[in-house]
């Protein structure tokens, strides 16, 4: 083989090591929604009842209905705390978010439905403060 053509398999092959090497060394990305560098997660943790629950109701409204699959999933989680943040997000989100309620409403009216008692209690709850349209955070 001439030289020019073993330098051109040379960097082909660098390069595809490279590449694939760059696939498995990037840091896992979360496909968790986030506001101002926190996950949907890490602002749902910072409700409680009372005013340091506005940033927190902040970050849920600008997050929107990305995070609407993230709530449905922490509803089922075996952190009680956690399951009642996220309802209490979702009630946020349904009551602020003008889209939301025709996202949210159909998947709380088949959760009704389930075995589960404590989901069916949590969904008919969140159901209830959505339609109270109550204004958690002033726009």
């Amino acid at each position: 083989m001439r030289r020019w053509q073993i330098l051109i398999i040379s960097a082909l092959v660098v390069f595809t090591l490279a590449i694939v090497s760059g696939c498995f060394l990037t840091p896992h990305v979360s496909k968790e929604p986030s506001y101002q560098g926190r996950t949907l997660t890490d602002w749902l943790g910072d409700i409680r009842p009372g005013p340091t629950e506005l940033p927190a109701a902040k970050a849920v409204i600008a997050i929107g209905t990305n995070g609407i699959p993230t709530m449905f999933k922490l509803l089922v989680a075996k952190d009680h705390a956690m399951r009642d943040r996220a309802s209490f997000g979702l009630v946020i989100l349904g009551c602020n978010v003008p889209a939301a309620p025709a996202l949210i409403e159909p998947r709380l009216r088949a959760d009704m439905q389930s075995d589960d008692k404590e989901l069916r209690a949590r969904a008919k709850l969140i159901l209830q403060g959505i339609q109270s349209r109550l204004k958690v955070y002033p726009h």
